[in-house]
């Protein structure tokens, strides 16, 4: 195992003991070594296999059960960051469930990305442990601050604001379950409309909430809205200070813990139904009706994503001209484009009933 400031170089099996205590079967088939935390294979264990991508630009594509997918990732227009810091997850186990997963890393300082990952393969292992994604989720917490510890013990140098939103599906049969935990956010789409979507636990949405602002189209220019209200982070494991209830969280003290995941109730698909899970970068310059109206025609999945990458750069575009039109001052209107920037992560899933 290496270590050198800044920089992690280390087996995957290092997380994976960190997480668990102990080393994987070593009967179990394991691939080569990861950087940074950005393993380039699949995670492979004998349970199932874990596939986290993330690192510039990257695609996960093909079958699961119960249909198909395609998923991408990239670092934007890499004026926010020079790097990639959301991660996509895809988990399979030998049961015939899988996940589907987007992760949008925080912390800065390159903390963000190797938050990302640790939550990618912390959700993982539980999975194919035999948890439910949501419970999987909800064990990520307290396994990142292992990490985290074990980590600052060897020196290096991460953020203690490590964590990550996180969105993602569990697909077993006809139904998926869904958990949410920030902005990432989750649309289903039936026979030409949106027929589900997650809540976005940011400031915007609950300023729309409450009617401090009269419309969702307003909740994208919010000033406040890159504030989030929940995350999976180092200082959200504390089971002691809430009780997770199905559809809800609330503490012993009867008011809303703001940092614990939301999972739902299954929702059933019918067949050719549209699964999407997105990072804040697609959610915070549109709208799921819009983001219909740009995946309307195209009939693959991986058209889907180029299509809302497409209208993303062109978004990029127009507004930063606005703003050349309105800041005269360079380093202000630089600071001022940088923020229309962010990372680009989207899964599509489309169901399919097996003849």
């Amino acid at each position: 195992m290496h270590f050198s400031k800044g920089l992690i170089i280390c087996p995957q099996v290092y997380f994976a003991e960190l997480m668990f205590e102990k080393e994987p079967d070593r009967g179990s088939e394991r691939f080569n070594d990861g950087i940074n935390g950005e393993p380039s294979l699949p995670d492979r264990y004998l349970r199932g296999e874990i596939f986290i991508v993330g690192h510039g630009v990257n695609e996960l594509k093909g079958v699961v059960p119960g249909g198909e997918f395609y998923a991408v990732t990239d670092a934007g227009e890499g004026l926010k960051y020079p790097h990639n810091e959301d991660r996509l997850l895809k988990v399979t186990d030998f049961n015939g469930r899988s996940v589907l997963a987007v992760i949008d890393g925080m912390g800065g300082h390159g903390s963000g990305d190797v938050a990302a990952t640790l939550i990618g393969q912390i959700v993982g292992k539980e999975f194919l442990a035999g948890k439910p994604l949501a419970e999987a989720v909800e064990a990520a917490p307290i396994a990142l601050e292992k990490a985290y510890q074990a980590a600052v013990k060897h020196g290096l140098d991460l953020s203690n604001r490590m964590g990550a939103t996180v969105a993602g599906i569990e697909l077993e049969g006809k139904k998926i379950s869904i958990v949410n935990c920030g902005d990432c956010k989750i649309i289903g789409i039936r026979n030409g409309e949106v027929f589900f979507e997650t809540r976005e636990h940011n400031y915007a949405q609950q300023a729309f909430e409450e009617g401090y602002i009269s419309s969702r189209k307003e909740t994208l220019k919010y000033p406040y809205r890159n504030i989030i209200s929940r995350a999976v982070s180092l200082h959200s494991g504390r089971p002691e200070l809430a009780e997770v209830e199905r559809g809800a969280v609330v503490s012993k003290d009867g008011r809303i813990d703001l940092k614990r995941p939301v999972f739902t109730d299954p929702v059933e698909l019918q067949d050719g139904d549209i699964v999407i899970g997105a990072s804040d970068r697609v959610w915070d310059n549109m709208l799921p009706e819009e983001v219909l109206k740009i995946i309307s025609g195209q009939t693959s999945l991986n058209e889907m994503a180029v299509a809302l990458r497409r209208r993303l750069a062109e978004l990029f575009a127009i507004k930063s001209e606005e703003l050349r039109k309105d800041i005269g001052d360079p380093d202000e209107l630089s600071s001022a484009i940088r923020s229309l920037d962010d990372n680009f992560s989207v899964f599509v899933f489309r169901y399919r009933i097996s003849p």
